[in-house]
């Protein structure tokens, strides 16, 4: 934690909206652009993380797999990081971080769309993780919202172990 306190700066510059790379949705901050009455939520987003599998059994070596997590887009923040050799980067460096209030989603067995009662947490995550908008349906009767993902399987994210991108 001292290392990032020496290299984060006290503010952050943020970032209202972002688009997905050709042609893809364009994505929403809620923290910084207001919905108005006449248009779509366009803040709602998948994203994707890679969750170990092993996380409950401590002795056992970690293995990941990526799982889907559904949530709000509240912030975008632009972190430029001088070159540093406590955090192993050789040359100025940009990380675009999205700050996402999660949902806790439910699926039940008879039904093939995601659903949600309750909000989770905010977490900080990779803005790349962040895969598309989703829409949201409020069911009356069950008092829960429907998730409409219309992404498909070509959104899906290619993780990439020691890649270029990769801190280490």
């Amino acid at each position: 934690m001292a290392v990032a306190r020496r290299h984060v700066p006290a503010t952050l510059p943020q970032w209202g909206k972002v688009q997905i790379i050709d042609g893809g949705d364009l994505i929403y901050a809620r923290d910084l652009v207001p919905l108005r009455e006449r248009d779509r939520d366009a803040s709602f987003v998948r994203y994707q993380l890679l969750v170990d599998k092993n996380a409950r059994r401590r002795a056992l070596t970690p293995e990941f797999e990526p799982c889907d997590f559904y949530g709000q887009l509240r912030n975008i923040f632009v972190l430029d990081l001088p070159p540093s050799r406590d955090l192993g980067l050789s040359e100025s460096t940009t990380i675009l971080l999205a700050a996402v209030h999660s949902v806790k989603i439910d699926k039940p067995a008879d039904i093939d769309v995601p659903f949600y009662r309750e909000e989770g947490r905010t977490e900080v995550v990779d803005l790349a993780a962040v895969q598309c908008v989703v829409g949201r349906v409020y069911d009356d009767v069950r008092k829960w919202w429907a998730i409409i993902d219309r992404s498909g399987p070509l959104a899906q994210p290619i993780f990439v172990e020691g890649g270029e991108d990769s801190l280490s």
